[in-house]
C-alpha cells in the first residue's frame, strides 16, 4: 500500500502527543503498539491538531478507518492525518 491512497481499518491500540519532538506529532498506533514493526502509524502534525480536539484521548482503544496517502517512515507504514474527515470511527 506504500505510495498509494488506501483506507486503512483497525484498532487504535497506542497513542502519544510527543509534544516536545520537532512538530510536535500525535501518533495512533494501529493495530500494534510503538516500538512494534508490525504497526501502521496515524500521524497527525501541531498545525492541525485542534481539528482533532485531543486525538490520543478520542481515538484511543476504538477502531478506526482511516484514508489517506501511505508513505513509510522508518520502515513503518503510516498515514499523515491533517483533516478529521480522513478518520471515521469503525464499527
Amino acid at each position: 500500500m506504500i505510495g498509494r491512497i488506501a483506507t486503512i481499518k483497525g484498532r487504535v491500540v497506542g497513542t502519544k502527543y510527543a509534544s516536545s519532538s520537532f512538530g510536535s506529532p500525535t501518533f495512533l498506533d494501529v493495530g500494534a503498539r510503538y516500538p512494534n514493526p508490525r504497526r501502521f502509524s496515524v500521524v497527525i502534525w501541531t498545525e492541525n491538531r485542534a481539528l482533532f480536539g485531543q486525538p490520543e484521548n478520542r481515538y484511543r482503544g476504538r477502531s478506526i478507518c482511516v484514508r489517506g496517502y501511505v508513505s513509510s517512515y522508518g520502515g513503518t507504514p503510516q498515514i499523515e492525518a491533517s483533516s478529521p474527515a480522513q478518520i471515521a470511527m469503525a464499527r
